[in-house]
Formats: structure tokens, C-alpha cells, sequence
């Protein structure tokens, strides 16, 4: 039985009211790829359950609530919701495949887990999506530190991720050995698997009701973007606006418009693109559309008859938008750059545009750990240039021909059935983690060591106690608390429901109505209950909290401030003043 593992809250907004009625606002391309993978995941995996362990969670599933959660409209049996509590029983339990993170290649939580807690050799993947900023650094540093196997894959996006991914490594293993003379290697692999796309959604539509209900032109040759508005962490516009009006020059003002669509919920960079126009005295033919809802997003591709993506920033890794273009059947004009260089076929899907570059980047090194990412990501791409000479030679020559830009269309839909449907890259995840599971099974399982990631709470804060309970402390029932419900019962959270069991409390209450020894009592209730010394010891301790049992004095170990015999000078016990 293949069995998919997983954590949630996989992603803040996938669960949101606003991401599930489809506002475009706030919504990074890293979000929708997670939320379009787990819903492919779910129609072309071949899993007979999926897992998902929720750290938050500390109720029951309730009955819709996956549906509600993935957006499904109607219940999937195969999917469970579970409290992170009962990852050690489900793993004894179960035979899981593998254990993804679709939203990152942060794994080493999971990693920590699955050495610390499981007796398999479970698979660990995640995925690369931006890979760009300093503090991930310590996050990557981290993989090889807890113990990343030869059956762990980082999955890259496309070939230059695994370099950049590679790079990263290699840039933490030399400065280490430099600085401290150790060599800490990364013994997990790096996989390359791209993003895919759903083509039914993103497919050529008639164009003329389109554009008629977006108010665009009929009559002229629709350039399109989509994306997030922002010179910060995305992409910056206004060298695309300069080899737009070039190209502009070259033929009838009238020949063509640029349609600008996304979010611009966080730093009103689409009012500086339509300044920047007005500048350059091509306003009529530059259209913004803010903050459309992304069910909009297909039919604007649909509507438009040329995809340009002028990419300057090394946040882009991928760069979901130019598959959904070019599945629309879009011809695609982008720069040469990160996962573009893969994805577009230069002369036979779109055209690629040179990027340049050099180094200059010793000072924002230098800060990079105190500045702001956003900050951090616009010095860097200032110093990227796309070349605008060659942008507006390519532009003007799709405008100019449309026979070209119709068998390039077909050729870049043609292009992402062949290679980027969700279809085949779910098929290509299946394959990769058959392959990772069977190497793990022929390897002994490592040897378990409490792991430098896991914190000594204790041990590290003993102190901070007046002292520690002794086995040889006595404790007793007080007349306070009579079960563990009820108008009597001791107060209780509701996330103290994965930690706290009301059958447990009411055994230690039944079985200490005199006076009985801490370990008497763990030992009689271990055995009659078949509970742990730990989960004992917390319920004794909770009741002790609230003062559902008492202490004999006597009995502590530590002679503590006993505030019943306290003579303060001028008052004597017991009295009020």
C-alpha cells in the first residue's frame, strides 16, 4: 500500500477564504504552484492515503474540513488530517513511500523527525522555489547537520537550480573548512523535476469575446504580463516599457498595446510603470489591470497574443507564468534567465532575450544578513541587465508577423502537453520517489542519537525550580477535585486535548485518596494503564498545578519556603491585619 506523508499547514493561504474565492492579492507564485501540485498530486498520484500531519492540530478531523482545506468539492476518503502527535504510531503503523514538502526545501524538520522518531528509512523531498535569500543559508546549512541520507532529494525546478542549489553547498562546505577545519558535506541528492501546468485551464480560447470583456482592443496586437507588481522581488518593468516604445517606432503607433495584470496590493509599483509610461509618451498603449481575481488570469492569457516576461531578479527560480502563456498558446518573449532558459525554446516557442552581468556585489554581501530581502533582491537586480536592443527587435518582429506568432503558439502549446502537464510531472515525482524508496530499503536504518536539534527543556531549565519532585515524595487526593469532568474538574485548555487523557487523571485521582509515593504510584498506574513514565509524570504534575493533589511536606527532599510556618516580625500565623 503507498501511503504519501506530509506536513501542514503546508501553506498559510491554501486554507484562506480569501486565496480559495480566488483574490489574486497577497498571493505569491510560490503559494498557487503548492496548491496546484497538492491538487494534482491528488488526481494523478498513485496513493491509496495521503497523510498530512498538522503541528497546530489538536482536535479530531472534522467532516469537511479537507474539502474546505484543498478546496475539493467533495470528500476524498483517502485523506487524513493528523496531530503531529501520532507521527510515531503512523509510523510504526504504516509504509510510507516518502514524506514531501511541496512548499520549500526547508526539510530539515522532517528530516529531525524521521531520525529521531521512525524505525524506517523514509524518503524526505522538498522543493526548490526561491532560493535567493541569506537566511536560507543557515536553513541549507542545517541539512547535512541532522543527518540528510542518500535517499533525501532537494528537487530543483530546472537544471540551473540544481547549480545554484550546488553552489550554495559548496559555498557553506569551503567556509567551513576554512573558518573551523571541518568538512561537512550534503549527502543527499538534488533531483531536477519542474513545475507543471493544469492545460485544460490554461488553453487557446476565441479571442474577440475575450477582449471585448476585458475592454481590450480588437484590432491590434496584445503584448501580455502577469505577475506581481514589484521592483522589489519580482521583476523590473520599465526596461520592458523602453524596448516596447522602440519597437513602437518602427511601426504604426496603432499596431499594438502592452497589457500589464496582477497584484499590486504591496507596493503600488503599477502607479511608477504608468509614470514611467506617461515619461516615455506611451500611455494609450500601455494598459494596467490591478488586482484582477485569478480566475481572470486564463482568459487574459487567452485574450493576448504574445507573452513577455522580462525577468532581472534571482528571486525567480522558475517562472510559472511563461508555461501558463505558452500552454494558452502563446508565444513567449523573455529574458534569458534561471529556469527561462530551459522552459522556452529560443527561435521555436518564443525568444529568449541575453541577460548581462558581472560581479559587483561584495557590499551587498557584506549586509545581506542585516538588510531587508526585498532591499536585499532590488540592489541585486539593478546591476542585471536585459537587453533592450535585441527585446524591442523580437517584439516589433512577432507584431509585425502574424503567421509567426500563430505556429510558435502552436508550437509552445504543443511543447508544455509534451513536457510540463501536471500529468507527467506527477509521473515523474512517482518515478523519483520509487526510485529514492528502494534505495532506502536496501540500507540498514542509521543509528538513533538524540539529535543537537532536539532541545533538552529539563535539563536545561531544572534550575529555574525550587526543586525537583523526588519518588520518594508522597503526594494526596485534596477534597478540590472529584474526576476529571464535570462542575469539579480542573480547568483545561483545548489544545491540551493531544496532551492531557481525562481516564489517566481520574486513575492517579482514584488510586492516591491517602497518602502514596510518587513512584509507587507511577509504577502501580504504568502497569495498570499501560501508560509511559513521562506521560504519568505530566498528568501527576498538571494535577499537582491545580491543586488536585497535595504534597506531604515532609517528604521533599529540598526543605522548601514553607509559607504555613512563616513568623514574620509583628505578626504572628494565621493572623489578618
Amino acid at each position: 500500500m503507498n501511503v504519501y506523508g506530509g506536513f501542514l499547514p503546508l501553506d498559510p493561504n491554501i486554507g484562506d477564504p480569501g486565496y480559495r474565492n480566488g483574490s489574486s492579492q497577497g498571493i505569491y507564485g510560490a503559494r498557487v504552484a503548492t496548491k496546484q501540485f497538492l491538487k494534482n498530486l491528488l488526481r494523478y498520484g498513485d496513493f491509496e492515503a495521503y497523510h498530512f500531519f498538522n503541528p497546530g492540530r489538536y482536535k479530531p478531523q472534522e467532516a469537511g474540513e479537507v474539502e474546505a482545506y484543498f478546496g475539493l468539492l467533495e470528500p476524498d476518503p483517502r485523506i487524513k488530517l493528523l496531530k503531529l502527535e501520532d507521527f510515531g504510531k503512523a509510523m510504526q503503523e504504516t509504509n510510507y513511500l516518502v514524506f514531501h514538502s511541496p512548499q520549500g526545501p526547508d526539510i530539515a524538520q522532517m528530516l529531525y523527525l524521521r531520525n529521531q522518531i521512525s524505525r524506517q528509512n523514509i524518503p524526505i523531498t522538498g522543493v526548490t522555489h526561491t532560493i535567493s535569500y541569506q537566511f536560507q543559508l543557515v536553513n541549507f546549512l542545517t541539512l547535512p547537520l541532522i543527518g540528510a541520507q542518500q535517499w533525501d532529494s532537494i528537487v530543483c525546478l530546472e537544471v540551473p537550480a540544481v547549480k545554484v542549489m550546488k553552489n550554495h553547498f559548496s559555498h557553506l562546505q569551503n567556509r567551513l573548512f576554512q573558518q573551523f577545519g571541518f568538512n561537512l558535506e550534503y549527502k543527499g541528492r538534488l533531483d531536477s523535476i519542474p513545475l507543471g501546468v493544469d492545460t485544460q485551464t490554461y488553453r487557446p480560447r476565441e479571442k474577440q469575446a475575450l477582449r471585448q470583456h476585458f475592454g481590450l482592443p480588437n484590432d491590434k496586437v496584445i503584448l501580455l504580463w502577469i505577475g506581481r507588481f514589484s521592483h522589489y522581488d519580482k521583476m523590473d518593468l520599465q526596461p520592458l516599457l523602453i524596448a516596447f516604445k522602440k519597437a513602437l517606432e518602427k511601426c504604426s503607433e496603432d499596431r499594438a498595446v502592452l497589457v500589464l495584470a496582477g497584484d499590486d496590493s504591496r507596493y503600488d509599483y503599477a502607479e511608477k510603470v504608468t509614470a514611467y509610461a506617461t515619461q516615455l509618451d506611451i500611455q494609450e498603449q500601455v494598459i494596467i489591470l490591478k488586482n484582477r481575481p485569478r480566475i481572470d488570469f486564463p482568459l487574459l492569457y487567452s485574450a493576448a497574443d504574445v507573452f513577455v516576461s522580462p525577468s532581472d531578479n534571482v528571486q525567480e527560480t522558475f517562472g510559472q507564468t511563461v508555461l501558463e502563456g505558452m500552454s494558452s498558446g502563446l508565444p513567449v518573449v523573455c529574458s534569458d534567465w534561471e529556469g527561462y532558459s530551459i522552459s522556452v525554446i529560443h527561435g521555436r516557442t518564443g525568444f529568449r532575450v541575453p541577460t548581462y552581468w558581472m560581479e559587483c556585489d561584495e557590499t551587498i554581501c557584506d549586509y545581506a544578513p542585516f538588510l531587508p530581502f526585498r532591499l536585499n533582491h532590488l540592489y541585486l537586480s539593478q546591476s542585471v541587465c536585459v537587453d533592450v536592443e535585441q527585446m524591442s527587435e523580437v517584439l516589433l518582429f512577432l507584431i509585425l508577423h502574424d503567421d509567426l506568432r500563430s505556429k510558435m503558439g502552436r508550437q509552445a502549446r504543443q511543447h508544455v502537453l509534451d513536457t510540463y502537464d501536471w500529468k507527467i510531472i506527477i509521473g515523474r515525482y512517482m518515478e523519483l520517489w520509487e526510485e529514492l524508496h528502494k534505495i532506502a530499503s536496501h540500507h540498514a536504518l542509521p543509528l538513533q542519537q538524540s539529535s543537537w536539534f532536539r532541545p533538552a527543556y529539563f535539563q536545561t531549565f531544572q534550575h529555574y525550580a525550587t526543586m525537583t519532585l523526588q519518588p520518594t515524595t508522597r503526594v494526596r487526593k485534596t477534597p478540590l477535585i472529584l474526576t476529571s469532568t464535570g462542575s469539579n474538574a480542573p480547568p483545561w485548555y483545548e489544545e491540551m486535548d493531544v496532551k492531557l487523557q481525562p481516564e489517566i487523571i481520574d486513575a492517579i485521582l482514584s488510586h492516591s485518596t491517602d497518602w502514596i509515593a510518587v513512584a509507587e504510584l507511577e509504577a502501580n498506574l504504568c502497569t495498570i494503564i499501560q501508560t509511559t513514565p513521562e506521560v504519568f509524570r505530566y498528568h501527576l504534575l498538571y494535577l499537582l498545578k491545580y491543586h488536585c493533589l497535595s504534597f506531604d511536606v515532609d517528604t521533599l527532599e529540598k526543605a522548601a519556603t514553607d509559607l504555613r510556618n512563616l513568623n514574620v516580625e509583628g505578626h504572628r500565623e494565621g493572623e489578618c491585619q
